[in-house]
């Protein structure tokens, strides 16, 4: 039987098992944040510094939204306060 020679590109038959059981297989290619074929501590560390992210962000549009909401209600008694103000001097103009 003539030895052949392989070339660069060209796989064994058993190579190509190997890197067929080395891959990752259904949900796992979700979890390989880094793309390097194997899931490890680096990838979870990726997932859970983008959970925190979202959660930051949901504490700083807390924080806008009562500080709009102060602001908003803040503006509105004063607008009474300045027609109340305006209503007296007009009483007052007439007298």
């Amino acid at each position: 039987m003539p030895i052949r020679m392989l070339k660069k590109d060209e796989d064994t038959k058993r190579e190509k098992g190997l890197k067929k059981s080395k891959m990752l297989s259904g949900g796992q290619v979700k979890l390989d944040k880094n793309k390097d074929g194997k899931i490890s501590g680096e990838d979870f560390k990726m997932m859970k510094k983008k959970q925190k992210i979202p959660q930051q962000r949901k504490i700083i549009l807390n924080h806008l939204f009562q500080d709009l909401f102060l602001t908003q209600i803040i503006k509105v008694f004063l607008k009474a306060e300045v027609l109340q103000f305006l209503k007296k001097k007009e009483k007052e103009k007439k007298n």
